[in-house]
């Protein structure tokens, strides 16, 4: 019983491959074929070639500090300052930079003043994991903390 279904199955595949074979050659009714033409043969002017475009260089070269904060500072805005009213983002800072972890990811911080105090925290941060470009920054990941 074995042995017929493999040579039901083996019949089947040479069935298909018979039918793919045939059929490679055939073209849609009414359409000219390379040897078909009805046309006089006239000289055909000589192919011009067309210019590879150059691939465009990314605008906005390596993500920056500002960029990178710019992005992260959505992610606090989003998280933080727009479900806790009265608390605010603190202004970017010419001493912010971007810093690397011990796994080599690029993150910046964003800090927040909280709506009302908080006893022992001075500040909330939102630590974004960041790649992309300046023109491009994308936050990769997100942590926030009371610092």
């Amino acid at each position: 019983m074995r042995i017929r279904g493999n040579r039901m199955a083996a019949a089947a595949v040479l069935c298909t491959l018979t039918i793919a074979a045939a059929l490679t050659g055939c073209t849609p009714a009414g359409a000219p074929t390379a040897k078909t033409t009805t046309q006089r043969s006239t000289a055909s002017p000589t192919p011009t070639p067309t210019p590879t475009p150059t691939p465009t260089p990314t605008a906005g070269g390596p993500l920056d500090a500002r960029s990178a904060w710019d992005a992260c500072s959505v992610v606090a805005d989003r998280e933080y300052v727009s479900q806790n009213p009265g608390s605010e983002i603190r202004p970017f800072s010419d001493t912010t930079t971007l810093q690397t972890d011990g796994d080599g990811n690029t993150f910046v911080v964003v800090a927040m003043a909280p709506p009302q105090p908080i006893e022992g925290v001075g500040s909330i941060v939102v630590i974004c994991t960041m790649d992309g470009t300046a023109d491009a920054p994308v936050v990769v990941k997100w942590m926030m903390k009371d610092v």
